[in-house]
């Protein structure tokens, strides 16, 4: 096992370097020193299989069905863009008010940008 070269950096205490860096006045730089380097992994999304008897969504799995991201479909659920129903504390969005809140945006006349 390799360790890790000490380095002592202007700008606070003794700090470890990472593989393959030294110090130099104009701060830390990357230098091949015969160190191996792991390649990046490519990461896959998996989608979580379409269950059509769902009468109710959560917000996450509205989100994930129109392909947009939580916090953009909260906003559309508070607008009122998108139906939903609270049930105590949760909310819930039906299942046919995403293909409702599609057909509207279809008809929608499209904004000058």
């Amino acid at each position: 096992m390799l360790s890790r070269p000490t380095v002592k950096h202007h700008l606070g205490p003794e700090r470890r370097a990472s593989p393959g860096t030294r110090h130099s006045r104009a701060g830390l730089e990357v230098v091949r020193a015969g160190w191996e380097f792991e390649k990046p992994q490519a990461t896959v999304t998996l989608l979580e299989p379409f269950d059509p008897s769902l009468v109710l969504l959560t917000v996450e799995e509205a989100a994930r069905r129109l392909r947009i991201g939580r916090t953009t479909c909260f906003r559309l659920v508070l607008a009122g863009e998108i139906e939903s129903v609270t049930g105590g504390r949760l909310r819930r969005v039906p299942a046919d008010a995403l293909p409702a809140y599609v057909a509207k945006l279809r008809h929608r006349p499209a904004q000058a940008a």
